[in-house]
């Protein structure tokens, strides 16, 4: 559903690029909305479609550097991050939001997007097991929160702090390590902070989901009774809400809390409950949960059978490919698969499973090992940096004057070798960053290209048309015409002055539309570019329009360029003279067409009546121009004044190539 959601709204999205400007969506209007536009796109395929959500940010970041919106460039930066994450691409993430950071900071940004960004590096954090970092930036998250003063924001983030506590405290019980810090009392104290927040901001669903959370703290501690009573109270808010997938969270972990306090009975009524709910809902990770649940439960009260009953079901749900994720739950089944096994006295197929759980133990515990190694090293680096700041102090009161230097040099070492690896690790992804613009360039250039095809595609299909169906009818006319010159010489005057006059536009009409039809089909040019032109310059001279062309070229008898540049080039300049004839009002044009050392400079001057270059550049004339200038990876330079006329710079670069 969430796909199609997402594919609807890119959908959308191309529509009305494509109503703005011919369907591509580089031509999408520069504005603060398209920016937003751009980046709720991003957001909303960033789970999806990854690389997607990484084009679109791209593509935003650009548009508001161009309209300098800081805001804008901050979020696409926070968007690229994100389709990294959900490319698990932890490195890549923790950049762009560390970028983004960095530049909210910069531009003094609004509060809440600082926040939210730190949140988000706090669960990438969280995600690879990195609790102590992710620590940190929870606590910068609960302080920025706290200044921005709204209530359900501020419940979030006490939220997120105590899950990261109670991570630490669940890691530390498996591995039977000291809870420093009191981390289950940590997160007591923070989940107990959200309540009444959550109370304040209305949201009876968080209010429920925090006690769930609280419960869950409570019966790890053993307290029973406190967790029984928040359980209770979201059970009885969540009927009243009616709030199904928040409600089976809170049958499960009751019914886990009675199988504790053995009240199976009371325990197998809750497990039964979840069931069914998991069922409606069609959950089917839950289904699993609970079947496990219902398993345990039968085995405490010894019903063996009933038990490894409970345990098939789940182990046919369990052979998705979604569970092959989840080892620490496959690890869970086919223990008590296994103890169920001997307790019936089947011993070979509880080997069985004993071999599967010890594998997969094994690779849980690899996985614990790195997260424990990280922290542990994080928690060197922070009692390192403490004991340096306290060496420091002690120094300056003794006079250590000695140690105190040969400390600082240490200490700039340091810095020095971090400053350069960072610079290294930069250069590392800013490449990586490169190389992915790189290709949208190249796309981008390829649909110029093609483009700029289509529209010589149309113009020459056009050009037919006019010749075979315009062109004919014109000749009919002039015939028809020409078979009553006789009878009008019979007629007054006055009658054959105006046939005469009649007859002249008809055989204009005709002479012109043979003209602008042999411009139209031009795919080539036989003669080369200059020949071209010289004989594009004739024609415009040679009408009584005022307007006088001065053609300076320099062109080696000797030289030929590949066709593509020299229609590309001719297309160009025609579309420029068009333009001054049109709207420029000149009386001379000087056009200089120069090839020298691998590159065709084309300049064009009028001493029209010019425009503002600034704010009417966005014509399709000079649209058309900018377009085929980029597809030969030229440069285009537009120089007018109102009133001063208009100077227009062209550069490309060429292979010269020799005729012979």
């Amino acid at each position: 559903m969430r796909s199609s959601l997402i594919i609807f709204f890119l959908c959308t999205f191309l529509l009305r690029v494509s109503n703005a400007k011919q369907g591509d969506p580089d031509f999408l209007p520069n504005s603060e909305d398209s920016v937003n536009e751009l980046n709720r796109l991003a957001k909303d395929s960033a789970e999806s479609a990854p690389i997607m959500a990484i084009y679109l940010a791209h593509k935003a970041i650009k548009m508001a550097r161009e309209i300098d919106y800081p805001k804008g460039e901050a979020d696409g930066l926070t968007r690229i991050a994100l389709g990294y994450q959900y490319q698990a691409k932890t490195d890549s993430a923790v950049y762009f939001f560390e970028k983004s950071l960095t530049f909210r900071r910069k531009h003094n940004l609004d509060i809440g997007g600082i926040a939210a960004t730190i949140s988000r590096l706090g669960d990438v954090y969280d995600s690879e097991g990195l609790y102590m970092k992710a620590l940190v930036q929870r606590r910068d998250a609960v302080q920025k929160r706290e200044e921005e003063g709204k209530p359900d924001r501020i419940a979030r983030v006490y939220n997120k702090l105590a899950t990261t506590f109670k991570l630490i405290a669940e890691r530390n019980n498996r591995v039977g390590l000291e809870h420093e810090g009191n981390e289950p009392d940590s997160s007591i104290y923070y989940f107990r902070k959200a309540l009444p927040l959550w109370s304040m901001a209305k949201n009876e669903h968080e209010y429920a989901n925090t006690c769930n959370m609280l419960a869950t703290v409570y019966r790890t501690n053993h307290d029973y009774d406190s967790a029984l009573v928040f359980l209770d109270q979201a059970e009885k808010i969540l009927k009243d809400v009616e709030a199904p997938d928040f409600l089976l969270d809170t049958y499960l972990r009751k019914g886990r809390l009675y199988d504790d306090l053995k009240n199976h009975e009371e325990a197998f009524d809750y497990h039964t409950k979840a069931f069914e709910l998991a069922k409606i809902l069609k959950d089917t990770l839950s289904q699993f949960a609970v079947l496990i649940n219902l398993g345990e439960n039968q085995f405490l009260q010894q019903k063996f059978t009933e038990a490894l009953s409970y345990y098939q079901k789940a182990e046919k749900l369990s052979l998705s490919k979604s569970f092959q994720k989840m080892p620490t739950l496959l690890k869970i089944l086919n223990t008590n698969l296994a103890n169920t096994c001997d307790s019936l006295g089947r011993t070979g197929e509880a080997l069985n499973f004993l071999r599967e759980a010890s594998d997969l133990a094994e690779k849980i515990s690899r996985s614990e090992d790195r997260g424990r190694f990280q922290d542990a090293k994080d928690k060197v680096e922070i009692s390192n940096d403490l004991d340096k700041v306290k060496q420091e102090r002690k120094t300056l009161v003794n006079g250590m004057i000695g140690a105190g230097i040969c400390l600082s040099i240490l200490i700039i070492i340091g810095i020095y070798i971090q400053i350069q690896r960072n610079k290294y690790q930069k250069l590392l992804r800013e490449k990586r960053e490169d190389e992915l613009l790189a290709e949208i360039e190249d796309s981008k250039q390829k649909l110029l290209t093609k483009q700029n095809e289509n529209k010589d595609k149309v113009l020459a299909k056009v050009g037919r048309e006019l010749h075979d169906d315009v062109g004919a009818t014109l000749v009919a006319v002039r015939r028809e015409m020409e078979s009553f010159k006789n009878i009008i010489k019979t007629l007054d005057e006055g009658t054959e002055i105006r046939y005469s006059g009649i007859f002249d536009m008809v055989n204009k009409a005709y002479t012109d539309l043979r003209r602008v039809s042999k411009d139209m089909k031009q795919n080539s040019l036989d003669g080369g570019l200059f020949s071209a032109l010289h004989e594009m310059v004739g024609k415009v001279n040679s009408l009584d329009d005022g307007l006088f062309i001065k053609l300076y070229l320099e062109n080696p008898t000797s030289i030929s360029l590949d066709s593509k540049i020299e229609i590309n080039a001719y297309r160009i300049i025609q579309e420029a003279i068009n333009n001054i004839v049109k709207h420029a009002k000149a009386e001379e044009v000087i056009l200089q067409v120069l090839l020298a050392n691998d590159c065709l400079s084309i300049t064009i001057e009028d001493d029209g009546i010019g425009f503002d270059s600034r704010a009417e550049a966005d014509g399709i004339g000079l649209k058309n121009i900018h377009d085929r200038v980029e597809d030969l990876k030229g440069t285009l330079t537009i120089d007018s004044v109102k009133g001063k006329g208009t100077s227009i710079f062209v550069e490309i670069p060429v292979t010269i190539q020799s005729k012979n």
